[in-house]
Parts: C-alpha cells; structure tokens; sequence
C-alpha cells in the first residue's frame, strides 16, 4: 500500500514546524505561510518508504550479523505481590529459580550463533535480587570470557523491586557498573496501594531505605520506574510533581509507563478521563522529555531509546529503529531455558521460540518465529490500518507485547501509547528546532549523541 503523507504541523507560539514524515526533514515554517508550496517540493523527492523497509530487512535478516540484547529471568518468583502485575506475581505460571549451568549454556549459544555478541544482558524477575549469586556468577563468568576472547563485555542492567540490599549486591553493581532500575510508583500513599507484600503491607518505606544505600558512593546509573494507574490520577500525581518527587530522591531518571492488565480499580480508559487530567498528564510527559534532551546538550546526558529518535530525525535517516526488535535481536529466556521474544510474553506458548538445551538450536522453530516477527513489523508500518497513516510511524515502537495484552491484536496499540508518543515526539522535533539556534548547546546535542551511537555512553 503506498501511502505518502503531507507534513505534519506542530504549533509553536512564534512559528509552526513541519515535518515530513517520509523524509525526516524539519521546516520552520511562519505562521502565514503556504504549506503547499513546501509539500510539492518535499514530494518530489523519491519516496523513502520502501527503502525504510528495505534496509530494515536487510539490516535483520541475517540474524547472526545482529547483537542480541538477552533478558535472564533468573528468578521467576517474587517477594511482593503487586496489583497490577502482568506476570502471575512474577512467575510465569511456572515458578522455578535459574541455574547457573542454564545461563552459561545461553551465553555459549548465542555468542556462537551471533558473533557480533551480546550488546546486553537483563537481569529480570520475578525479582532477580533472590538470585542474587547467580547474577554475580554471569558477571564473572562474561568477564572473563570476553576477556579472552578480546571482545567486548555487555552492558549490565537489573530491574528490582527495591526491597532487597546488601553491601556485597552494592560491591558488585559498583565493580561491574551494572545499572539498577528500581519499580516505585510515587509517594507512600500511592505506593504502598500498589506494591504489597504477601500479607499485604506496603513496601515503601524499605524501598526508601535501601534507595538510599543503592544511591551513597554508587559508580553505576541508577533508575525508577513507574507504573501509572488510575491511583495517580486519583491522588493527582499526575503532572510535574512526579519529576520533582523522583528528582528529589536523586535517581538519574524516571521512566514511565502504563498499567496494562490489572483489576478494573487501578486500570483507566482515556475515553472516560476529563481534558484536563489529559493536560496533567500531557504537561508531565512534555517537561520529562525536556528535561532529557536538557541534559543531552551538557555534559551529563540522561541517555535513553529517545536518543536514537533524535539521531534518526537530525540525520534524516531511514527510521528501521522504530521496529519492535522483539525476537529479532532481543530474546528472553526463562528460568528453565525456554526462549521467547520477550519477557512479556514468557508465558505465551503461540511466541515459543525453543530451548536453549535443544540440540539443533537456534532451529527452524526460532528461525521461523523470527520470520513472522519481522513480516509483522513492516506490516504494522506500512498495512496496518492502526499505524499505517501515522506520521509517526517510523519514529514510533508500538510494543506488540502490549498491543496483545492491551488490544488482542499485535498490531493495534493502545490509546494512551498512541497519545502520549505523539507527546514525545512533538516535544523533540520542537527542542531541535529551539536548540539549532544556538550553536553551543547544538555542537554538545551532537557530540553527545555521536557517543551514544558509538556506545561511548549506555542507554539507561
């Protein structure tokens, strides 16, 4: 289906900006200006769609020219029983804890099947901290093999709920410089709503605790991550005071997302919100991501996924980093050796990829799976009545994990992911426009995102 699409106008209080979604080009446009004129001249341009999903193919069908990123579900048990959790209170339906002969056997695998290796390993749950001592055994064992072999070792990261600390997990989130990521949705009265223990009595207040001992003399980024319901519009925490409440605790950086699949009492509908809850909501999104590119013009860049829409935009390149790289060049194994495109969708038996122990692995299941995934990107870009005529289309990762759970459908995303992005993506293509005026801040933007894309400074 050939769809070629006119600029899309963003307001500015001063002047519009236009962008041409099948170019990436970015015009300053004043507010009496003919738009046409500007469209005809972009549109003689050859149409860039097709070589989008050209290079998109040819960049992943050889999947062994692709760095993995691989999550370890090193513990499919949990301590806390959240409200709102999508993974059977962190089990999967199929509680066990990983051994260390399982994750070894993985990182053998795929750094022979992939020899441009392993780009990063997720240490994921269930929560991982109950694990702790095979998480130090991976990191030791990568150490040292990639030390052998003169290659390089993976960025580290491990997403916890918080509630457990020792000085020896600090020891080794400092010698490894492994990023912790911290689940917390607000203050106490929110929170402890939210994340409970069995017995149902609140974690925040041991969260804070050991918040702090993670954050004193630390050589690794430290985040949180929030999950937004309908508690926080109750509470009205919803607009800058979340920026402020997680500055406050002197994290790096916040990142948010959206409850899923939870009881009717934490869920919302967009539908059903007033406009100007919307507008909270909205506001709180817009500074977030100004507070972001803010940093990635000085010296401390608060590195994200959002760097790469701002390389893609300032370098008018073709967008194939806005495909879902689930099951293409990121997996999830389960405690067991079971590998799925994603950790969300562990326990989906329709995304089963394999086992790590199967002898002709990866085999035709996981070849073939990896196939459907890679058809169901360019589909859900260029077909898809969802996408299809976004003109955010490529700029845009609409988590098909999320679409399932949320939608039943791989290519529907939710509403609010599709308001909210449009959110982000605004406010970047604004603050370029802003930050080209000045050639001090923009000569930093560009340096900082060079390193970025060089892996001279990690995603958070």
């Amino acid at each position: 289906m050939d769809r070629k699409m006119s600029l899309h106008l963003i307001s500015s209080e001063n002047y519009d900006i236009g962008f041409h979604p099948e170019t990436f080009k970015i015009f300053k446009i004043q507010k009496n200006e003919e738009r046409t004129i500007l469209e005809q001249d972009i549109l003689k341009n050859k149409d860039s769609q097709m070589e989008i999903n050209k290079n998109f193919l040819d960049t992943y069908s050889n999947y062994e020219g692709v760095p993995m990123e691989l999550f370890l579900l090193v513990s499919q048990k949990c301590n806390l029983s959240c409200k709102y959790c999508y993974a059977s209170h962190g089990t999967y339906k199929n509680e066990g804890i990983m051994e260390f002969s399982t994750a070894k056997k993985a990182i053998e695998v795929f750094y022979k099947k992939f020899p441009v290796g392993i780009k990063s390993i997720i240490f994921f749950g269930g929560e991982p901290l109950l694990n702790f001592h095979l998480i130090k055994q991976v990191c030791e064992f990568l150490e040292d093999y990639c030390n052998e072999r003169d290659a390089q070792i993976p960025n580290f990261t491990i997403i916890t709920n918080g509630t457990i600390y020792s000085d020896e997990i600090k020891k080794v989130l400092n010698h490894y410089k492994i990023e912790l990521a911290i689940s917390m949705d607000g203050p106490k009265e929110i929170h402890d709503q939210l994340r409970v223990f069995p017995d149902k009595s609140g974690s925040h207040d041991l969260i804070l605790k050991n918040l702090s001992k993670f954050n004193k003399d630390r050589k690794y980024s430290l985040a949180t991550e929030l999950t937004f319901t309908k508690k926080h519009i109750i509470h009205n925490f919803i607009d800058s005071s979340i920026i402020s409440y997680f500055m406050d605790l002197g994290v790096d950086r916040t990142v948010t997302s959206f409850v899923l699949m939870s009881p009717d009492d934490l869920l919302y509908d967009l539908l059903n919100i007033d406009e100007k809850t919307i507008e909270k909501i909205s506001e709180y999104i817009s500074n977030d991501t100004k507070k972001m590119i803010t940093s990635w013009c000085g010296f401390n860049p608060l590195c994200s996924d959002l760097m790469n829409v701002m390389i893609d935009i300032i370098k008018q390149q073709n967008g194939t980093r806005s495909f879902c790289p689930a099951g293409i060049s990121k997996v999830a194994m389960g405690w067991d050796g079971d590998i799925y495109p994603c950790q969300i969708l562990i326990d989906r038996k329709e995304f089963y990829m394999g086992n790590i122990y199967d002898e002709d692995f990866p085999n035709n299941q996981f070849l073939d799976m990896r196939t459907h995934l890679l058809k169901e990107n360019i589909n859900r870009k260029v077909n898809s009545d969802y996408c299809g005529g976004c003109w955010m289309r490529y700029l845009c990762v609409s988590c098909p994990a999320e679409n399932i759970i949320a939608n039943n459908d791989i290519n529907m995303p939710s509403k609010m992911h599709c308001i909210f992005r449009r959110i982000v993506i605004e406010t970047i293509l604004k603050e370029i426009v802003s930050i080209q005026e000045n050639k001090v801040k923009y000569t930093n933007l560009l340096d900082n995102l060079h390193k970025f894309s060089t892996g001279n400074i990690t995603e958070h």
